[in-house]
């Protein structure tokens, strides 16, 4: 076994890795080592230091992740940490944990994200990453300790789409910390769950489909008008629970028939008009003089606490209770997409419908408006519904349901 003693460079440790003797390699010119690893790959760096009298070799992480341009750039800055407290990193902070908690407070004060992201992105961190890697050291942080610290048992008890999912949040702190200078390289280039479990996400299935669609209204005459009204909508448009809920009496156009979803509403931040047809039109107006019956006709639709609309929690809820449990609110809009297609309703108009991010194919073949054909598929699947009984959901005894608030 062999030290070789070069001016370090790529170069030179690449031809020194083919000499199978070797096993460690050091720079001539500082304290700067490099030590092998039993299959010249690659090996691990490390910065020699005297304390006590005694050399003491700490680890700066490994090589290739650390090429040597960025170890030489950092090291008069990895000396100066050491001499004032012993602590020694390539990064901003020498464990996983300083890196979450710095982005979990970034997305605190994210104003650009939606409330119910931010809540789902911080739960991940709170009860999964920082438990689980929180005390790992940032350079120690590679497929091994993925795979027997995160991957691996997250899967014995969550599903392979959960796991993607607190995935794509881990990499999307370390790719910004390295945006941003906080890390030196992208230490999860390259990495994917896949090489620790090589089942694939499974696209979620709808709990209900549109052949279900008559029992879905049968079951929506049970419950009272904002009950009713909000699934409806949902149903006769397939808009997002958030969209929905959101709604304000001034975001229908009943004169031109035209329900305006300003773009703050929208996931994809582009704005959607969608087409007010005879149904619509009709539920909305026996809506508007229930809630003018009771008292309670003002800005929103579903109006909550404090002159704000439903919560997505109070709609959750609402949810929940119409489903028994069974079917997602994204289920109806999933139920909505088939029956489009099942009606034979152009694809690009579905997809506009819906309001999903047009690719450039899709934007090549879309020259001219839309609102005509749009109109003329909303039409088009509400007859549909009226033949499956939607018609009971309007016409329901208001005697009979004002008496539920």
């Amino acid at each position: 076994m062999a030290t070789s003693v070069v001016k370090l460079s790529d170069s030179a440790i690449n031809r020194c890795l083919k000499d199978r003797s070797i096993t460690e390699i050091r720079d001539r010119h500082s304290k700067l080592r490099l030590r092998v690893n039993s299959s010249w790959t690659g090996g691990s760096w490390y910065v020699v230091l005297r304390k006590n009298g005694k050399d003491k070799w700490q680890n700066l992480g490994k090589y290739p992740d650390l090429p040597v341009k960025v170890i030489e750039k950092r090291l008069p800055d990895i000396l100066a940490r050491y001499a004032a407290n012993d602590e020694v990193t390539t990064d901003h902070w020498s464990t996983l944990s300083g890196l979450l908690v710095w982005y979990r407070d970034r997305l605190k004060a994210d104003r650009g994200m939606s409330d119910k992201r931010k809540a789902s992105v911080l739960s991940a961190i709170k009860c999964h990453l920082l438990p689980k890697l929180g005390s790992l050291r940032i350079r120690e942080l590679n497929r091994s300790t993925l795979d027997s610290l995160l991957f691996w048992p997250l899967q014995a008890d969550y599903s392979v789409s959960f796991i993607h999912q607190i995935w794509g949040i881990l990499k999307t702190a370390v790719r910004r910390a390295h945006k941003l200078k906080y890390l030196e390289v992208d230490l999860l280039s390259g990495l994917k769950v896949s090489d620790s479990i090589a089942a694939k996400p499974k696209p979620k299935g709808a709990s209900i489909r549109p052949d279900y669609a008559s029992e879905l209204i049968e079951v929506l005459e049970g419950h009272d008008w904002p009950e009713r009204v909000i699934v409806s909508l949902m149903l006769l448009h397939g808009t997002r629970i958030g969209e929905t809920r959101k709604a304000k009496w001034d975001d229908f156009d009943l004169i031109n028939d035209y329900w305006h979803l300003p773009v703050e509403n929208i996931k994809t931040e582009e704005p959607l008009r969608l087409p007010v047809t005879p149904t619509v039109k009709e539920l909305l107006c026996a809506y508007q003089e229930y809630q003018k019956g009771i008292g309670k006709y003002g800005v929103y639709l579903f109006p909550g606490t404090r002159s704000k609309e439903w919560s997505d929690s109070k709609a959750g809820k609402i949810i929940r209770k119409v489903s028994c449990g069974e079917w997602r609110s994204h289920d109806l809009r999933k139920v909505a997409r088939t029956q489009w297609a099942d009606l034979g309703i152009d694809y690009h108009i579905a997809e506009r419908l819906l309001n999903h991010k047009m690719s450039k194919l899709d934007q090549t073949y879309i020259h001219t408006s839309t609102e005509t054909a749009k109109r003329e598929a909303l039409e088009k699947y509400h007859e549909w519904l009226i033949g499956q009984g939607f018609k009971s959901v309007i016409n329901q005894d208001r005697a009979k349901m004002e008496g539920v608030v």
